[in-house]
């Protein structure tokens, strides 16, 4: 879903992909070749990982593993995927991808 929204953007929309400090960069370059991924693929930076940390002290590692975020221009989180939430994934994704859209339409 990620590749398809990357394709689509528009210029000013991105698609980025932030892996915790446990991947390396050649884990980078493994994932990037497998998948044929275009879009930036990073490892996050030290502020990042100890902010992830203390959410993970406070909610907990499970509770927090493969969440989605959608972040607006000026960088506030607009939108959260669960992947435990089964009916909040399809509305998660209608809106990345109309947002992605040149023309606002949903596809």
């Amino acid at each position: 879903m990620l590749k398809t929204i990357y394709s689509r953007g528009t210029g000013k929309d991105r698609v980025l992909l932030v892996l915790s400090n446990e991947y390396t960069e050649t884990d980078i370059k493994i994932f990037k070749s497998q998948l044929q991924v275009e879009f930036p693929v990073i490892i996050a930076d030290e502020i990042l990982i100890r902010k992830w940390q203390a959410l993970i002290d406070e909610y907990s590692k499970t509770e927090l593993n493969d969440l989605a975020f959608s972040i607006d221009s000026s960088g506030k989180i607009d939108q959260v995927l669960d992947p435990n939430c089964g009916s909040c994934v399809e509305p998660f994704w209608d809106e990345i991808s109309r947002k992605m859209n040149k023309d606002g339409r949903k596809e």
